[in-house]
């Protein structure tokens, strides 16, 4: 693995910014198009932090290369934090082939976590289709998690997921294999996606915990939830990599970088100096950008 790869893309590692020097001519077409996946995604990388989004494209082919968790994860957070809308739909047939291809649900849910995590309304429904299609829920049952972080202010009926179905002429004493209200459960979420389509300023507007995405709003939310009874660990994790993808700042300091566990004062102490700073001022709300680059829609 090369040196300026590891814990790139990582919530409790390097994030969005690279572990060790990286090659000057890492943007060239020798890392772009190279046969080993760790230079394409690299490059990838450079290119969305010079604001040129196009490349993303890749990381679609390496998806249809390589059958490797890795890979998919590093792809798959790329994908949400910089690339264009039109890139993130070349997900839905390619996914949709695979399962057909593999006979798992998997790629159904990485798609739909990659694009629930791109924080575009626009992808509610397509999230939900996804997970309409699914077959084994009681293996694949993430994506509400993922629509819960875009639609509630706190983990709740969304989060919670469809509920499971029983038959109330069954005794007490026989457990079913398990059956979910799944159209329930989508009629719910579609009800609350309208909802927020209404409130917002414009089509493709972006948003995180039910309402239009603020830099400034996420921040003090964050700090809340550090010092908090409840820790709201997934929060965290989505909030620094938001901020630091919108931004371009570092924010490695909220995790310990041998033992990978949240420090809160340090992440206290990071999100109070940004909300000090005219950096959450600069980003309008609602407005997907990828270091300070608002990104094509």
């Amino acid at each position: 693995m090369r040196s300026y790869y590891r814990n790139i893309l990582l919530p409790a590692g390097t994030g969005f910014h690279f572990g060790a020097p990286i090659p000057p001519d890492l943007t060239s077409p020798r890392y772009l198009h190279a046969a080993d996946p760790e230079e394409v995604i690299c490059s990838v990388l450079a290119h969305a932090q010079r604001g040129n989004f196009a490349p993303c494209s890749r990381l679609i082919e390496l998806l249809k290369q390589h059958d490797d968790a890795d890979v998919w994860s590093s792809c798959s957070t790329l994908l949400s934090f910089a690339a264009p809308r039109s890139i993130l739909l070349e997900l839905l047939p390619l996914v949709e082939r695979m399962r057909d291809e593999h006979q798992t649900d998997a790629p159904l849910q990485w798609a739909g976590e990659t694009l629930a995590r791109s924080c575009g309304l626009w992808s509610v429904p397509e999230v939900l289709r996804l997970f309409e299609q699914i077959q084994s829920y009681d293996r694949y049952m993430a994506l509400p998690g993922y629509l819960s972080l875009l639609l509630e202010p706190e983990p709740d009926m969304i989060d919670a997921g469809p509920r499971r179905r029983r038959d109330p002429s069954d005794p007490d004493w026989y457990d079913p294999p398990p059956a979910w209200e799944v159209a329930e459960y989508t009629r719910m979420v579609r009800s609350r996606y309208e909802e927020l389509q209404g409130l917002l300023p414009y089509e493709g507007s972006c948003v995180f915990g039910g309402e239009i995405l603020s830099l400034r709003r996420i921040a003090t939310q964050t700090i809340t939830r550090i010092n908090g009874p409840t820790e709201y660990s997934r929060h965290v994790e989505s909030a620094r990599m938001l901020l630091e993808a919108h931004t371009g700042e570092v924010f490695s300091d909220f995790y310990d970088p041998d033992r990978y566990s949240l420090r809160p004062l340090h992440a206290t102490a990071r999100l109070e100096a940004f909300l000090r700073s005219d950096t959450p001022d600069r980003f309008t709300p609602g407005v997907r950008c990828f270091f300070g680059h608002r990104i094509p829609t």
